[in-house]
């Protein structure tokens, strides 16, 4: 069946591919992430967007692209990502998309090689300028499985520093912590443990979807990364994991 003007709107991300389906008033019809681990190679990319489009309850006839995957060392650059990454995409969709591309907002595939560095890493721009045009003022926050994006919203547009990741993480407007796949090493050197302060091990033991697996935080749905030691993702071997991070076996401590 396909949705009267319906546009499928694409983040490729370098762990997942989401993908959101919304009618011609802006409404969500349907909202779809699947793994994509692109450091693999973008044969990963093609099986994510099969995936997705096995799912789709409509057949859009619009789509628009964003991505971060550019990022993934499978590429030489950022701007190599980008024109590998909107190549698979305007061969794998039905109809040719369009990409945002940040200030000059959504742009036809043919003048991607002209904007390579205004696609590169603009998904939060998009969401932000999104936010900005619904609230009078605030501070968006996009926390996802390896990043956390902040930005000041106000008079209808996002007020960042910088646009660039460089730029961003240099005024520290974008975080590498997220919920899913951040190594626990990164988020601290200390922690308290039984009464005194405990070193943390500089070592990849264990990842913060651990830590939300035990907090019951973490959809199951949306814990598709690997664990750090390929285990399983039970609240058992999560919590395992964790003490491996101060040095210490399960038993040392209640597990509740």
């Amino acid at each position: 069946m396909t949705a009267h003007h319906a546009m499928l709107g694409w983040d490729i991300g370098g762990a997942h591919l989401k993908a959101a389906l919304v009618d011609s008033d802006g409404h969500a019809l349907q909202v779809i992430q699947v793994a994509c681990p692109l450091w693999l190679g973008l044969h990963e990319l093609n099986i994510a967007v099969g995936k997705i489009q096995d799912k789709l309850s409509h057949v859009p006839e619009h789509h628009a692209v964003t991505m971060t995957g550019e990022l993934a060392d499978i590429f030489p650059d950022r701007e190599s990502g980008v024109r590998q990454i909107s190549e698979v995409m305007n061969d794998v969709l039905h109809c040719t998309p369009r990409y945002f591309a940040g200030k000059y907002g959504l742009i036809e595939a043919k003048a991607v090689h002209q904007h390579l560095k205004d696609v590169a890493s603009a998904n939060w721009l998009a969401s932000a300028s999104f936010v900005a045009d619904q609230v009078e003022q605030g501070l968006f926050i996009d926390v996802g499985s390896t990043t956390a994006d902040f930005s000041l919203v106000a008079g209808g547009e996002a007020l960042n520093r910088g646009f660039s990741d460089a730029e961003r993480m240099q005024y520290e407007e974008l975080i590498y912590t997220g919920v899913v796949r951040t190594p626990l090493m990164a988020l601290a050197k200390r922690i308290p443990f039984a009464g005194d302060w405990q070193a943390v091990a500089a070592e990849h033991f264990a990842t913060t979807a651990d830590v939300y697996r035990l907090t019951a935080e973490l959809n199951p749905a949306e814990d598709m990364a690997d664990t750090a030691d390929g285990a399983a993702k039970t609240s058992h071997d999560s919590a395992r994991r964790i003490a491996r991070m101060i040095g210490r076996d399960l038993s040392d401590a209640p597990h509740v």
